[in-house]
């Protein structure tokens, strides 16, 4: 069914800001904006009188943007995510030289929830990794592999996504069982070193690999026992909120297939009429713990 990723996106406070930590903060040059409220935008995302403003973030080599949003109408809220959130999603870049990269954001002041460290009990036992906030409390992380331990610091290209999730048989269902992603390996993990919360031990999680079909970029699943607070506000126009664009060969018997499995649509599969996409089809859909999911046709 799924045969690659059109996009990772997010949702925003204001546009210019989040495209300005994408070029100075971590100086990825390829940096496009468009402004978008054609008719078929609302059967796309459910929103009626949809209006977007649209950036897209992307680093020479890699498979996908990331596509960030600032919904003029309907506007937002703050979604209220954190890491240790359900309905929270990560991005994770691979980096050179993360210790100076590292102290470089840090004197831009960039927030950190950790300081870099081997990621001895994770996927990637031989790197070394660290999480921060982005635009409207947006959660990246930087991963350092020992090739690219030494030269001047910069962003090499996306290596993982994230999600936090409440059930990993609910997301495995979904992903694997429905959209055909590709389980690669799953652990029981502590982490010691993050410190989310002062009243709760937060630190112990579960967590998925799985590899996004016709790419190198793999899709991390975690599910804490104990969550931080209430589940984020996952609604797609909300600050901080995120979806995953999903592309596929034939989206009306996708759209069938998936419905029939239970998948809630926000429509039928609507017609792109304007812009570099035109003749596409796209449509948006809710999966597990409200997590945002696009299904997307590339013009024939």
């Amino acid at each position: 069914m799924i045969n690659g990723l059109t996009h990772s996106g997010f949702s925003v406070r204001n546009l210019d800001t989040a495209l300005a930590f994408f070029k100075e903060v971590l100086r990825i040059e390829n940096i496009k904006s468009q402004v978008s409220d054609q008719d078929y935008l609302s059967k796309v995302t459910g929103f009626p009188n949809a209006s977007l403003k649209i950036g897209f973030a992307k680093k020479e080599g890699d498979a996908f943007p990331l596509e960030i949003i600032e919904y003029v109408h309907p506007r937002g809220k703050p979604s209220l995510s954190g890491l240790n959130i359900v309905g929270t999603q990560h991005r994770c870049y691979e980096v050179v030289n993360l210790d100076a990269f590292f102290e470089q954001l840090s004197n831009l002041g960039i927030r950190f929830i950790n300081k870099p460290q081997p990621n001895l009990k994770g996927f990637w036992p031989e790197a070394r990794g660290v999480l921060f906030y982005g635009p409207d409390e947006t959660i990246f992380e930087l991963l350092e592999n020992p090739r690219n331990r030494h030269g001047d610091p910069q962003v090499l290209r996306i290596h993982h996504l994230g999600l936090t999730v409440s059930s990993m048989p609910d997301a495995i269902q979904l992903l694997c069982g429905n959209l055909h992603l590709k389980q690669i390996s799953n652990k029981h993990l502590d982490w010691e070193f993050l410190n989310l919360s002062d009243k709760l031990s937060v630190n112990q999680l579960d967590a998925g690999l799985l590899l996004i079909p016709g790419t190198d970029v793999f899709l991390e699943l975690w599910q804490f026992e104990k969550a931080g607070g209430p589940p984020a506000l996952t609604t797609h126009n909300n600050f901080g909120s995120g979806h995953l664009c999903f592309q596929v060969d034939d989206i009306h018997q996708d759209h069938k297939i998936l419905e029939e499995a239970g998948v809630k649509f926000v429509g039928l599969p609507a017609e792109v009429t304007a812009g570099v996409n035109k003749g596409a089809f796209a449509i948006y859909f809710s999966g597990f713990d409200g997590f945002r999911f696009e299904l997307f046709q590339k013009p024939i």
